[in-house]
């Protein structure tokens, strides 16, 4: 997805990560400019999420330096990144308390945050509604997210991810656990949305 703030969406120099004695992640560099979309692509314990929790400030990087959306790490906070960035991961969807609404789930997405802490705008409300009848789940505004099926949390987070109009969108395994109809579905959806904002001025 595009940035309108800057030219280079990512760069990553030299990045490595290690947690306790284990290093996952050893020296990366990688460049996304404006408009490019990319695939990441490798077995299962590669660090394919661990290196996109980093992109989205959930992990700092032990050495080198990472610049998102023109924020150099170190030098911007984290937590308000986030709020540019849209992430639909397992990693995220695991973390959505079972109870919380639909509705709510979506909401949070403006927030950047695990659950809804602020009291959302009307007009918040109105674009969370708007997105979850995109997605075909409006009628499950109401329902608890953890009596969704997958396809549908698929959807909702995808739903979550686009709230606040984000620069960048991360998709991380976002069809695993689909079957080949649903799978298909959710990917003509996400290119209904990549289209929508390439379209735009």
């Amino acid at each position: 997805m595009r940035s309108r703030n800057c030219v280079n969406v990512l760069e990553l120099r030299n990045v490595s990560l290690v947690i306790g004695e284990t290093r996952i992640i050893r020296g990366v560099d990688w460049l996304i400019r404006n408009g490019q979309h990319w695939a990441l692509i490798g077995p299962n314990g590669s660090g394919k999420t661990t290196l996109l929790r980093m992109i989205n400030g959930y992990l700092w990087p032990t050495a080198g330096s990472a610049t998102v959306l023109g924020k150099k790490f170190g030098t911007f906070d984290l937590r308000e990144l986030r709020k540019s960035i849209g992430f639909a991961s397992s990693f995220m969807s695991e973390k959505i308390p079972s109870d919380l609404p639909v509705l709510d789930v979506v909401l949070s997405g403006r927030f950047a945050s695990i659950g809804l802490f602020d009291r959302p705008a009307a007009g918040d409300v109105k674009n969370a509604r708007s997105l979850l009848r995109r997605v075909g789940c409006l009628w499950l505004a109401k329902k608890p997210y953890g009596t969704l099926s997958q396809g549908e949390k698929q959807r909702v987070v995808i739903a979550r991810a686009l709230m606040a109009s984000p620069e960048l969108l991360i998709l991380d395994e976002s069809c695993a656990g689909l079957d080949i109809d649903a799978r298909e579905d959710f990917l003509s959806l996400v290119d209904s949305f990549g289209r929508s904002v390439a379209s735009r001025p």
